[in-house]
């Protein structure tokens, strides 16, 4: 905890004061969670754990285990769980150009910049999210269930991050790996690059690790790829969506007119995909975060032979500087270079 509040001091007395408010909140979200950590071991000793939870959390160490045989890094994450008293431990905002698929970035000392922001507070994310609508931001305001300090600290397990179903293990599964790879490997400035292979990796290997924990027809297995085969056609969606709204902006098509035929897109998009609430194009951007890169992934790990650690030794050859400029929205060339 010393080593947490010196770094966060280091970084009070480099911003302004528009941002010290964000890592004051960051600081007192990570404080709370250390607080409230119970090492897994006593909370599966403990008569009281409900047999679901005690179910998941007894899956905690095969992941882990799991993770570090496909190349992760090991780490002491995940020995701990938190009891968190809300249905996402993080709220993140997102803003977008209304007539561009450009993101709003945020940068700061030490960790870089990023085209998100999350905070603890729900309230201190809406008024973030309302300031931008003010000024003329697309926003969109979601709640995670985790986050990586980027190996920086211990990661507990967050009682967001275990669901309900017969799909629970198999999302407990791909979002232990999803940060785990964000804590062995994190190029600062690249969110699109960052996210997307931690999607990869993720989406890869929980199958494989379901299949071999429980069979291919068992219930864990063909929930949860019944649970990512409907992903995938929203995915589908959005993806078409994306790319129809950027040839409508690079069009000659007047503002106005441009606005009309973008809220006809998302509406169409909404519909289709079933999607809950407002949707635009900073919906669309985290989408495009999230969902970049998999093809060049695919094929690099395809030159690799289907090795993985020699996939992760190629991957890690990447540099900050290998990025022709910072938050590089579609970072195929520079996976690509990395074929074995």
């Amino acid at each position: 905890m010393r080593i947490y509040l010196a770094i966060l001091g280091l970084m009070l007395t480099q911003v302004g004061c528009s941002s010290l408010h964000f890592f004051w909140q960051a600081g007192m979200g990570q404080m709370k969670l250390v607080n409230r950590a119970r090492p897994i071991e006593d909370v599966l000793k403990d008569e009281r754990t409900p047999p679901h939870l005690r179910r998941l959390l007894h899956e905690v160490a095969g992941i882990k285990a799991y993770a570090e045989s496909i190349g992760l890094k090991p780490t002491s994450n995940y020995q701990e769980y938190v009891q968190w008293d809300d249905d996402a431990v993080v709220w993140v905002v997102t803003a977008s150009h209304r007539l561009r698929l450009e993101p709003k970035l945020w940068s700061f000392p030490v960790v870089g910049s990023f085209n998100y922001l999350g905070w603890f507070s729900k309230d201190d994310a809406k008024v973030l999210a309302e300031q931008l609508e003010a000024e003329g931001w697309d926003v969109y305001l979601r709640g995670a269930s985790a986050f990586s300090t980027l190996g920086w600290f211990k990661d507990p397990v967050i009682s967001t991050m275990l669901g309900g179903g017969e799909a629970a293990i198999g999302d407990l599964v791909n979002v232990l790996i999803h940060e785990s790879v964000h804590a062995s490997f994190y190029i600062p400035n690249q969110s699109v690059f960052n996210e997307s292979i931690a999607d990869f990796v993720a989406d890869q290997w929980t199958p494989k690790y379901l299949e071999k924990q429980f069979g291919n027809d068992s219930t864990e297995t063909t929930q949860y790829l019944k649970r990512e085969k409907a992903g995938e056609l929203r995915g589908e969606l959005f993806r078409a969506a994306y790319q129809e709204l950027t040839k409508l902006y690079e069009s000659d098509m007047p503002d106005e007119a441009k606005l009309k035929n973008k809220e006809k897109v998302l509406e169409t998009l909404k519909t289709a995909a079933e999607w809950k609430g407002s949707i635009n194009n900073a919906t669309l951007i985290q989408f495009k975060t999230y969902g970049s890169g998999r093809v060049e992934f695919r094929e690099v790990f395809d030159s690799c032979k289907g090795d993985w650690r020699l996939f992760w030794s190629k991957i890690r050859e990447l540099r900050e500087e290998d990025f022709s400029a910072p938050q590089l929205e579609d970072p195929h060339e520079v996976i690509l270079r990395k074929k074995c």
